[in-house]
């Protein structure tokens, strides 16, 4: 039951949501939670998004810490569970870049 799969997942979860964040700045957003709701940015991810963003990752990593300490057989899973929520950001992040005009050359 090595930790290097739960530090590994983390960070790779961490770096998703980071990549996700920084593509999605000021963009026009889908999901209403991460949404501004009014003012000069409503429809747009920016302050709110920002702060239900961290919260959601600093979230499902202290969770996943505290289930891979409790019980250690499942660190493996518990890091590929956070690997693959990883990589679901990244694709969130790459549908940005592609989608966004300002990315284009």
């Amino acid at each position: 039951p090595s930790w290097l799969w739960v530090h590994t997942g983390v960070a790779m979860q961490v770096a998703g949501s980071f990549s996700d964040w920084a593509t999605s700045w000021k963009q026009p957003e889908g999901n209403q939670l991460l949404a501004e709701p009014g003012g000069q940015y409503k429809g747009r991810f920016y302050r709110t998004g920002t702060v239900n963003k961290v919260a959601l990752s600093a979230g499902l990593a202290a969770v996943s810490y505290a289930i891979a300490w409790k019980w250690p057989k499942t660190r493996k899973y518990v890091g590929v569970f956070n690997m693959s929520v990883g990589a679901g950001f990244g694709s969130a992040a790459i549908s940005n870049v592609v989608r966004n005009p300002y990315y284009k050359p």
